[in-house]
C-alpha cells in the first residue's frame, strides 16, 4: 500500500486557526475544516507547556536523514519526503499501518535529534495523530494555494516542488 502521510510540529496548527485546522471530525479529504474559533485556540494555547516547535535548516537536514534511514531499516520504499518548518510530509510504500510508519519515523526523527544535541530530550516535537488523509493539518495552505505537488521517482527527483507556502527552502531527498 503507498500512503501519504503528514504529520505537525507540536503547538503550529491549532484546532480553530482561521488559516485552516483537522480534528477528528474533520479530517476526511473534502470534508470542511474546522471553523475558525478564537477561543478555542487561546484554550489550546493555555494547555501547552511548551513554546511551539519548529524545524530550523539543521534539524530539517537531520530529520530527512533520518526518515531515509529509518525508511531503509524497516524495508518501507519512501516515494517521496517533504520536510517543511513546522510538518511533514512523506509517500511510503508499505505494508505496515500508516500509524505504524509514522510514529516509528517520529522516533527515528526524534532519536537524531537527540544525539546531534539540538534539543533537549524531554522537548516536545510532535502533534499528536497524524494530519488528514491526503494533506496535512492545515489543508487550507497545502491545497488551496499550491496544489499537492510532491516529487517521486516516476519524475525522476528532477524536483520537489512546494507543497506548502512558507518562505523556507525546500529540502530534496534523492534516493537509489
Amino acid at each position: 500500500m503507498t500512503y501519504l502521510i503528514t504529520f505537525a510540529c507540536y503547538g503550529c496548527h491549532l484546532h480553530g486557526d482561521p488559516e485552516g485546522s483537522v480534528d477528528r471530525k474533520h479530517n476526511q479529504p473534502g470534508s470542511p475544516l474546522v471553523e475558525p474559533c478564537p477561543k478555542r485556540v487561546s484554550v489550546e494555547r493555555r494547555l501547552m507547556n511548551q513554546p511551539p516547535y519548529r524545524f530550523d535548516a539543521r534539524r530539517r537536514q537531520a530529520l530527512l536523514a533520518s526518515i531515509v534511514d529509518g525508511c531503509s531499516q524497516q524495508n518501507w520504499s519512501l516515494l517521496a519526503a517533504h520536510v517543511r518548518t513546522n510538518h511533514v510530509h512523506l509517500v511510503v510504500k508499505s505494508e505496515a499501518r500508516p500509524e505504524r510508519i509514522m510514529n516509528d519515523l517520529k522516533s527515528y526523527a526524534s532519536g537524531c535529534l537527540n544525539r546531534l544535541g539540538l534539543d533537549e530530550p524531554v522537548r516536545k516535537r510532535w502533534a499528536r495523530g497524524m494530519g488528514a488523509p491526503g494533506g496535512c493539518g492545515n489543508r487550507r495552505m497545502c491545497r488551496q494555494r499550491s496544489g499537492m505537488w510532491l516529487t517521486s521517482r516516476a519524475s525522476g527527483w528532477r524536483c520537489l516542488r512546494r507543497v506548502c507556502p512558507e518562505g523556507n527552502r525546500f529540502l530534496r531527498a534523492r534516493l537509489s
